[in-house]
């Protein structure tokens, strides 16, 4: 007797006939689990989507001269697999290029990208705002090492200013 229910799960986004050209090409090598070969799948997909690595625009996401050299941080591939469940490839481009204009932490640009992607946000928690401040000046501090304590307070109160400004305006 057949079975009439359906298989469990999502239905496969890859062809089983595609996975099996990738792997006969060697794009899963050390890789042996389904979520991480559909993973590659989506990287390839926006790797495809942004010049694969030959745009300038999209050198911060991928660059394909440093990828040939073996270059650290030639390529975000967490970034783009999440890039690549973008359905409609201009979409694509266009959250990629604002995500090289940013050039956010790969967790902070996959949750922006899912944000878009999903079309909402994950519920505020008190003091994740000082959270991401706070993560924000440690990054400026780190670039820019001459800085001082008492500059870097002063600038904080500069802000602390414009953003009561802001509330009261609206």
């Amino acid at each position: 007797m057949i079975s009439e229910k359906g298989s469990r799960g999502r239905p496969p986004r890859f062809s089983p006939e595609l996975m099996l050209q990738c792997e006969a090409l060697g794009l899963f090598l050390n890789i042996h689990s389904r979520r991480g070969r559909i993973n590659v799948m989506y990287g390839l997909r926006a790797l495809k989507a942004v010049g694969n690595g030959k745009d300038p625009a999209f050198h911060w996401l991928a660059n394909l001269e440093l990828m040939g050299k073996g270059k650290p941080k030639a390529w975000q591939a967490t970034i783009l697999q999440e890039l690549g469940r973008i359905d409609d490839p201009d979409d694509l481009r266009t959250v990629a290029a604002r995500i090289c204009e940013l050039q956010p932490r790969v967790k902070d640009a996959v949750q922006m990208i899912r944000k878009w992607r999903i079309g909402r946000s994950a519920p505020f928690t008190q003091g994740q705002l000082a959270t991401a401040l706070v993560a924000t000046l440690n990054d400026f501090l780190r670039a820019h090492g001459e800085m001082t304590l008492d500059e870097a307070l002063k600038e904080v109160d500069i802000l602390r200013v414009a953003v009561k400004a802001q509330l009261a305006d609206q």
